[in-house]
């Protein structure tokens, strides 16, 4: 978020930021086609989920022991639910829910939309135009494999699809509702059932 700002002051448009990063209202269509789209990518990347366990069966790609089970596709996660997260027992730990979405909602998820679909999606337009989609959900699936290698394939069709969303509508309040929903199903929820149990 403070590189989005800083980069919005450099270019001169820090008082017209709100139309610079293209935070409009969405009208309750596009919030529709914003949901389709988000459960095709979803459908799509959940088929190519077993990519991950081969692309980190070798070495180089291997995530670090460390990695929560729902990140680390060496771990299968418990039949019953997500039990740990991050080292913490997620059983009647009321706080983590909180924090984990403030964590997921400002500093991931909305932090990304403002740098990567609000501020430089726009930039790109002027070079690609209309496949400007393509290529932005390219890189920044490729943003994501130094901390992820593992998901190099599977995330490809998120990636594209909040790009897309994003470019189609003009409108990065669209890429936003795309990733929450990934980030939403794959993490908090299994969070806030952990908790709760």
């Amino acid at each position: 978020m403070v590189a989005t700002f800083l980069a919005l002051s450099r270019e001169g448009n820090l008082r017209h930021w709100k139309h610079r990063l293209r935070l409009k209202r969405l009208s309750g269509k596009e919030i529709f086609w914003c949901f389709v789209l988000f459960l095709i990518g979803f459908l799509i990347t959940g088929i190519l989920i077993p990519t991950s366990t081969y692309i980190a069966s070798f070495p180089l790609f291997s995530p670090p022991d460390f990695f929560p089970d729902i990140l680390n596709p060496k771990k299968a996660l418990p039949v019953d639910g997500l039990r740990n997260f991050m080292g913490i027992p997620l059983k009647g730990t009321y706080w983590i829910i909180p924090v984990y979405f403030i964590f997921l909602t400002f500093f991931n998820i909305l932090g990304e939309e403002l740098w990567f679909r609000g501020y430089i999606l726009p930039r790109q337009e002027l070079t690609w135009g209309k496949v400007t989609w393509v290529y932005h959900g390219i890189f920044w699936c490729l943003f994501h494999t130094p901390i992820y290698p593992w998901t190099i394939i599977y995330l490809l069709p998120t990636t594209l699809t909040v790009s897309f969303v994003s470019q189609k509508f003009q409108n990065t309040w669209a890429g936003f509702i795309v990733h929450y929903l990934g980030n939403g199903i794959l993490a908090l929820l299994p969070i806030i059932q952990g908790v709760l149990k």
